[in-house]
C-alpha cells in the first residue's frame, strides 16, 4: 500500500501554528513524527496528521463534556 505525504507547509495550512510549535509537538510526542524523504526533505504521513487531528478533535469534545 502507498502512503501519502503532506509537507509542513500543507499542515500549517491546516492547522494554524507556528513551526516552532509543531517541532515542540513533535519534540514531547504530541504530533506524529516526519519521515526523511532525501537529504533535505522530510514531510508526514497523511493517514497519521489525520489519525492526530482526529484524536485532538475527540479530546475536545471530551473536555468540553
Amino acid at each position: 500500500m502507498s502512503k501519502t505525504y503532506i509537507r509542513l507547509q500543507e499542515v500549517l495550512i491546516e492547522i494554524p501554528v507556528s513551526r516552532s510549535t509543531i517541532y515542540r509537538w513533535i519534540a514531547a510526542g504530541e504530533f506524529p513524527q516526519p519521515v526523511k524523504l532525501g537529504a533535505k526533505t522530510s514531510a508526514f504521513v497523511l493517514e497519521e496528521f489525520h489519525e492526530w487531528q482526529k484524536k485532538r478533535n475527540e479530546q475536545r469534545s471530551e473536555a468540553a463534556a
